[in-house]
């Protein structure tokens, strides 16, 4: 996710508004209160309505936190070798620590 700033901003809040769109919809007001039954994909209509829906609202938060560009606070450092790497050698995790073992 590449782009200019207020391109990435734009991309965001169309995301959040789809989303905001996307929850409205899941709602089943729409139905008449004596209306069928009817089937898809083995559930009532609504329900696989609303689970598309909220499929939809996944995908769109997945693609509005990858617009979304995440900085360090004011006075900390990033440092290359980053969180929970002791040794400062840039290996991590549980794999790394047996593998330094062997």
């Amino acid at each position: 996710m590449r782009g200019s700033g207020t391109a990435r901003v734009r991309l965001r809040r169309v995301c959040l508004g789809a989303i905001a769109l996307l929850y409205v919809a899941s709602v089943p007001w729409y139905r008449d209160p004596g209306a069928p039954l009817r089937l898809w994909l083995g559930l009532p209509d609504w329900v696989a309505i609303a689970l598309l829906c909220y499929v939809g609202v996944a995908v769109l938060n997945g693609v509005a936190w990858l617009a979304t560009e995440v900085t360090d606070p004011p006075g900390t450092t990033s440092d290359a070798s980053g969180p929970g790497d002791a040794q400062g050698d840039g290996t991590r995790g549980a794999l790394a620590v047996r593998e330094r073992g062997r």
